[in-house]
């Protein structure tokens, strides 16, 4: 089993608490990435979001804006469902709720 990725987005959680970010809350990258960015595949023209939801307490509902790119995946970067332009709205944005899933923990 590769643990790789449980240790990588275990990382990113504990780096976003240490930052003031809590669960649950989107964080929204105010600069563009460069060579100096520690993630390894960022691209240097892209706007980044990232949240990591809190899912212990019950379901959420998440409101993703019109044409943007994204994904849910659990803590193993495993894949839940493509949001917005490659997703079931294809871009319109809207509402999306988190029941039904069994992970606890999940990137958005």
């Amino acid at each position: 089993m590769n643990s790789f990725s449980g240790a990588s987005a275990y990382a990113i959680r504990e780096g976003f608490h240490s930052i003031g970010v809590d669960d649950n809350t989107v964080l929204i990258f105010s600069e563009l990435m460069d060579s100096q960015s520690l993630f390894l595949t960022a691209n240097a023209d892209t706007i980044y979001t990232l949240s990591i939801l809190d899912l212990t307490k019950g379901p959420l509902v998440v409101e993703v804006p019109p044409k943007s790119l994204g994904t849910l995946n659990d803590m193993w970067f495993g894949w839940i469902i493509d949001l917005c332009t490659p997703g079931p709205d294809r871009g319109e944005g809207g509402r999306r709720t988190t029941r039904g899933l069994s992970r606890t923990v999940a990137f958005l």
